[in-house]
């Protein structure tokens, strides 16, 4: 008995030096360009968190966390001001156990976001994981900025040709034009 723990053990060190465990700290998802994220969102909205709950569903056996936000501004789809619309993420913490999927974006209570998410049965699920979710910085009020966190994410290029993939800071005016833009050059605006 003793020889096989120490032989598992040996593996183990082995799989860990060799980099073949590094599977815990990242999640492969597909790069997205903001034309992307545009093109693939059902809703993308400008809001405030205001309330969190982490769920089980039993239906997919999987812990869930909603954040629900109300609505302040609609760039694209059905919502309007005042809506509240919840965002569902993989992972929370619910009874003393914490069950996470690294990539997730972080989202607190308070927050000011911009979310670009598909939507089923009432949810909104972001799109790309943490590339669907900006956080707002109004520390200069003149000109609020957004910022995005993939820490986690190991982005990979899509098949065909290569577009620039979505930045991760710019002015929030800035978001909104590219948004317009993007939207307009799909056809996807009135």
């Amino acid at each position: 008995m003793r020889k096989l723990t120490a032989m598992a053990l040996a593996c183990g060190m082995l799989l860990a030096a060799t980099g073949v465990v590094d599977t815990a700290r990242a999640t492969i998802v597909r790069a997205f360009s903001l034309g992307a994220l545009s093109a693939e969102a059902q809703s993308i909205v400008r809001g405030t968190v205001v309330d969190q709950e982490v769920v089980y569903d039993a239906r997919w056996g999987r812990v869930y966390t909603h954040s629900l936000i109300e609505v302040e501004e609609v760039l694209w789809g059905t919502d309007r001001p005042g809506d509240f619309v919840v965002v569902r993420q993989i992972g929370g913490e619910l009874d003393g156990v914490l069950s996470m999927v690294v990539g997730t974006a972080p989202v607190r209570l308070g927050d000011e976001v911009v979310t670009f998410a598909r939507v089923q049965e009432g949810l909104h699920f972001l799109v790309g994981m943490a590339q669907g979710l900006y956080q707002v910085d109004r520390a200069d009020a003149a000109t609020p900025r957004v910022a995005r966190g993939v820490s986690g994410l190991k982005l990979v290029a899509p098949a065909g040709p290569v577009r620039p993939v979505a930045p991760h800071r710019m002015g929030l005016d800035q978001l909104r034009a590219r948004v317009q833009a993007s939207l307009a050059a799909q056809g996807r605006l009135p």
